[in-house]
């Protein structure tokens, strides 16, 4: 009801609104009052000009007025507003809020401890605050947090910086190192080779021993430096190795804060190296397996050879019977050499005087007379022989019509007759050799004791006989080297097919080197497997460490210098306000937002710091400097930027008022003024 009818009450409405306007009115005068005391107390103590007394008259009137709760006449309220211009003018720039904010003032605090214990009002007494210094040690305190928390980011950042430039050093020494021990094993390599081969081609490897070039004093002292390279290059590997994990793990700590913005998960190195270790690992069990079926390799050996016994048998056959051969031929040709001294001898005799033949003849007689005996013996054996054969004859004829007879008995007869009859040969053979030797005496004797043309005769017949034998010598000689050819490409033949041959220990040795060699490969396999997990991890560890880096030298760290030096400066004005009385809380604003500028000047930095030419004074200083000199003096910065901004926007206009030298063309657009500096203010 009585909002009803105040609405439908027009006067009583118009009422209200000017008592509302006029209490704000009073109190924006009275506010104004007290501005002008502020602005009189400073001017009268601090102020080197001279008041005029009408203006200190008109302010303390005023003063007066409000105080009693008075009002002001309009002559009054005039005079108070030009003795405000007036006191305004003279302190100018002071104003009465920064006089207010650099005034000595007790605290609320202290006020409520004096007022609850007054015994503490002489020490409290002289507690007091000032806004400017209240201000000025907030800026301070948020200054030093920001350099504290700068410093703590920067050494972080150089510790982080030296881990990954020593882990990438060690890295890219690994791969030095192991480019060198690559090198020295082909060396090695290149070594044995050239033994292997001067001892194939000397002719001192036996391939049932293998190689022994290894056990020489040239191999130990071409080798030697070598080794020792090889020692020395293992041990510096393995001290990397050392080095690159502790780097790895103290990068791994240093970049913990950031696990959940990187990823460090290592790719498993079992797909590249596990089908080549089970391959590995199928081969060795294979071969162990034909140790176990065959520990000493003679199953082994004897299936490889039995493709070549065949061969070798039919060849030590032909050698056999080229050997026999042979043997036959050596006792022809001494027969015939015997028959051919004998012939030379009766020559002798022949050719000698009558004393020389008459000694000669009477030995040729008794040689005569023994071969007589010898002939007589043999005779009477092979009588004996007959007779002997004849009865053993009989016993078999008589056991043949016996049903019942005794077999054994009768094959011990039949091998009786049988050695009787080989010995009747041998004794015919005797007997004709004996024969003939006493036919050749016969004729000699009868040569020496002939005339001339019986001895000439006989010369002539030994003669054919010395050419017919030498001729047969001759050809025992040509047949046998023939054998003696036959018998040395076979043996080489034989040679070779037994160098072929393969004995149980070469199986055993090269089954023991076969298992010693896959080991070594596993062995190797694994070093290469765990080397290349060291360093697939220490890859991560840097790429994270570089991550890191790039995030702390492209974004905070700029961040915290830029606002470093926007604190700085915001110091330096606070400091300079103070002095000249000038700093009041609106400035506060300012300050802040000048925080807020730096903060973002140092990231733009960070991010266009790869546009600075280094060849500049810019170029040849640190990014974070610039940062911290860009929040400093934040003006200049943003001034570049619309300065680029404009002739970006405009350049064609620049480029013809740049061509005018005589000056600027009246439809040239005017000059922008930046008023960033001014804003920041």
């Amino acid at each position: 009801m009585t909002k009803s009818s105040d609405n439908h009450n027009p006067n009583l409405a118009e009422t209200t609104a000017g008592q509302s306007l006029k209490a704000r009115y009073k109190n924006h005068f009275v506010d104004t009052v007290d501005k002008a005391q502020y602005l009189l107390m400073y001017a009268s103590s601090k102020c080197p000009k001279d008041i005029k007394p009408k203006t200190i008259e008109a302010i303390i009137t005023a003063r007066r007025r409000v105080e009693n709760e008075g009002e002001l006449d309009p002559k009054e309220e005039a005079n108070f507003w030009l003795a405000y211009q007036d006191i305004w003018k003279l302190v100018e720039p002071v104003t009465a809020e920064s006089v207010k904010a650099n005034l000595p003032i007790e605290s609320a605090t202290n006020s409520l401890l004096l007022r609850l214990f007054p015994f503490l009002s002489r020490w409290f007494g002289k507690q007091i605050v000032v806004k400017s210094r209240r201000t000025v040690n907030r800026y301070i305190v948020f200054a030093a947090f920001v350099l504290l928390l700068l410093l703590l980011n920067q050494i972080y950042w150089v510790i982080g910086n030296q881990l990954t430039t020593q882990l990438a050093d060690l890295l890219q020494k690994q791969t030095e190192l192991s480019a060198q021990v690559s090198e020295n094993q082909k060396e090695f390599s290149v070594i044995q080779i050239l033994y292997e081969q001067n001892e194939i081609e000397s002719g001192k490897y036996d391939q049932s021993v293998g190689f022994t070039y290894d056990s020489t004093p040239e191999w130990r002292r071409d080798t030697l430096e070598n080794l020792s390279e090889k020692a020395r290059l293992e041990n510096e590997q393995e001290s990397l190795k050392l080095q690159q994990d502790r780097s790895s793990a103290i990068l791994g700590i240093w970049t913990q804060p950031w696990e959940s913005l990187i990823t460090t998960e290592i790719q498993s190195t079992n797909d590249k190296y596990e089908p080549q270790i089970q391959s590995i690992n199928a081969e060795m069990l294979i071969i162990q397996g034909q140790i176990a079926k065959d520990s000493d390799g003679a199953i082994t050996a004897s299936a490889l050879n039995d493709a070549l016994s065949p061969e070798l048998n039919v060849i030590d056959e032909q050698l056999r019977n080229l050997y026999t051969g042979n043997d036959e031929i050596t006792l022809q040709a001494e027969s015939i050499q015997g028959k051919i001294e004998t012939v030379n001898n009766q020559l002798t005799d022949l050719a000698g005087d009558e004393i020389t033949r008459t000694n000669r003849n009477a030995d040729l007689e008794l040689q005569a007379g023994e071969l007589d005996v010898q002939l007589a013996d043999l005779e009477a054996k092979e009588s004996v022989n007959r007779e002997q054969a004849k009865g053993i004859s009989d016993q078999l004829i008589s056991l043949a019509g016996d049903p019942g007879a005794d077999q054994s008995l009768k094959s011990a007869l039949e091998s009786q007759l049988t050695e009787l009859d080989a010995q009747f040969l041998l004794l015919q053979v005797d007997k004709e050799t004996v024969q003939e030797q006493k036919d050749e005496i016969s004729a000699q004797l009868t040569a020496l004791v002939g005339d001339e043309t019986a001895r000439q005769s006989r010369k002539e017949e030994l003669n054919l006989q010395l050419t017919e034998l030498n001729s047969q010598l001759t050809d025992l000689e040509t047949s046998r080297a023939i054998i003696g050819d036959q018998i040395q490409s076979l043996q080489s033949q034989a040679n070779d097919l037994l160098s072929r041959l393969v004995p149980p220990e070469q199986i055993v040795i090269e089954r023991n080197q076969q298992l010693e060699q896959l080991n070594e490969e596993i062995n190797a396999l694994e070093r290469q497997k765990l080397a290349d997990a060291n360093r697939e991890r220490s890859r991560q560890a840097q790429l994270a460490g570089k991550f890191v880096l790039d995030i702390l030298q492209g974004y905070l760290l700029p961040l915290l210098y830029g606002v470093l030096g926007a604190a700085t400066f915001v110091l330096r004005t606070i400091s300079r306000q103070i002095e000249t009385v000038t700093y009041s809380d609106e400035a506060g604003v300012q300050h802040l937002s000048r925080i807020s500028l730096g903060a973002l000047a140092g990231i733009m930095v960070g991010w266009f710091s790869f546009l600075i030419n280094t060849s500049t004074f810019f170029g040849t200083v640190s990014p974070l400097a610039i940062a911290f000199l860009v929040g400093y003096n934040i003006e200049l910065f943003f001034s570049l930027m619309d300065v680029a901004i404009n002739r970006f926007k405009n350049p064609q206009k620049e480029q013809s008022s740049t061509n005018k030298a005589s000056g600027v063309s009246k439809d040239a657009p005017p000059k922008v003024e930046s008023n960033t500096g001014n804003s920041a203010e």
